[in-house]
């Protein structure tokens, strides 16, 4: 050993320290947070790198809850006393907005406190220091700074409406969508074709697109006014959703790959799909979850990827489809 070159005994060890950087770091695993009972069900409502927001409901009694799941702690915590039920709800950071029985309350997800923002208002989101909704009677969008507590109201503002930053899009009654920057007031409709679903984040907009576009998953720069398709298969893709750095959405499988189970007599292949996942920077795409069942919602956040899906661990649970849980699943890299 004495005659032995340092430098080669370098270069050993540092492949060997590399190698297991690679084997620790690029390791994945999926992972249930929820593991429910009979007849609970679950729906994600945001994901951060923190936390994740979700809803649950017991079937009998109807009654939803909004719980938080803590990423660092691994521990679950209920956000609210009072059921959330028929709510809608969109969170960002540590603040949620929650539209129920007409009133637009805002919550501190840190401290459980809430306050009504409005009264008369539905269907909220949020983003940073801004707050929309739709006003009942008239209609209008409003959106509130939640720093300079000042509302503007716009008007011809269609459905499907999100925001992002000072980037605001709808649906309009055509199905194209339309983009409003609202610190230039300047607007834009995107020639994308009826579309079906939407996400943003940041300056990227995802969409799901119409038999127009054969169903697939297109992104658009808003900041740069580029647009590029993402997934372009004969499958229909779609729940798309952005972190604006990657893309996730649902594919259903192919009938060649259906392995029905024993207590899956109900269900048919259409019903059970794969999750991809889109890195914008370097155009790459893999697929991350295969052969599960029912997904209602997928996000993405960094590292990880959260779903909502009926896929059973427990087949006792399984002898009507409507006894199936709704679980929710973490994919992490």
């Amino acid at each position: 050993m004495r005659n032995f070159p340092k430098h080669i005994l370098w270069l050993f060890l540092s492949f060997l320290l590399l190698c297991g950087f690679r084997w620790k770091w690029g390791k994945t695993k999926i992972t249930c947070i929820t593991q429910n009972e009979k007849w609970i069900r679950c729906s994600i409502v945001a994901l951060s790198k923190d936390y994740i927001l979700y809803r649950a409901s017991h079937e009998h009694l109807g009654d939803e809850y909004l719980y938080l799941y803590d990423l660092k702690t691994r521990r679950t915590k209920r956000v609210l006393p009072q059921p959330v039920t028929h709510a809608g709800i969109r969170a960002d950071g540590d603040l949620a907005v929650i539209g129920k029985k007409e009133n637009i309350y805002l919550c501190n997800l840190k401290t459980g406190k809430t306050q009504l923002l409005y009264s008369g208002g539905y269907a909220p989101d949020i983003s940073g220091n801004k707050v929309i909704w739709r006003d009942k009677k008239t209609l209008k969008l409003c959106v509130y700074d939640l720093e300079s507590r000042k509302m503007e109201t716009l008007k011809n503002v269609g459905r499907m409406f999100r925001i992002s930053g000072n980037w605001l899009v709808w649906r309009v009654i055509t199905g194209d969508l339309c983009v409003l920057n609202l610190s230039t007031k300047e607007t834009e409709i995107l020639d994308l074709g009826p579309v079906h679903e939407i996400d943003i984040a940041g300056d990227i907009l995802v969409v799901s697109s119409g038999p127009e576009r054969h169903q697939d998953i297109w992104m658009y720069d808003l900041k740069k006014g580029k647009e590029v398709v993402v997934a372009n298969t004969p499958k229909n893709e779609y729940l798309p959703a952005t972190d604006g750095k990657k893309i996730v959405w649902v594919t259903p499988i192919d009938e060649s790959e259906f392995e029905p189970l024993p207590w899956s007599k109900l269900a048919t292949y259409r019903l059970w799909q794969n999750i991809f996942l889109y890195d914008i920077k370097t155009k790459r795409t893999k697929r991350i979850v295969h052969n599960d069942f029912m997904i209602t919602r997928v996000l993405v956040k960094g590292k990880r990827v959260v779903w909502t899906s009926g896929r059973i661990k427990r087949p006792q649970c399984a002898k009507e489809y409507n006894e199936n849980p709704r679980d929710i699943y973490i994919y992490e890299r």
